[in-house]
């Protein structure tokens, strides 16, 4: 009888910690990302990287509201 009740009260335990930690997780505020990749864009075809003629006023928000990378490496053989 004793050893129903102790099992019985280690597995309510665990099961309110389960639920306890989901409830935590599920709190938790993920970042916002967005890749934009293009197959054949050069670094100076937005207006956020200087072209002139070329209007791109939605990625030019994005890119002053976010973080904007500006040097890439690609190695080749």
């Amino acid at each position: 009888m004793k050893r129903t009740v102790v099992a019985s009260m280690i597995g309510l335990a665990l099961c309110a910690g389960s639920v306890l930690s989901t409830a935590q997780a599920a709190t938790a505020k993920r970042p916002n990302l967005v890749i934009i990749l293009a197959d054949d864009l050069g670094y100076g075809d937005l207006a956020t990287y200087g072209h002139r003629i070329v209007k791109t006023p939605n990625i030019d928000k994005l890119a002053q509201e976010g973080v904007k990378f500006t040097d890439y490496y690609a190695p080749a053989p």
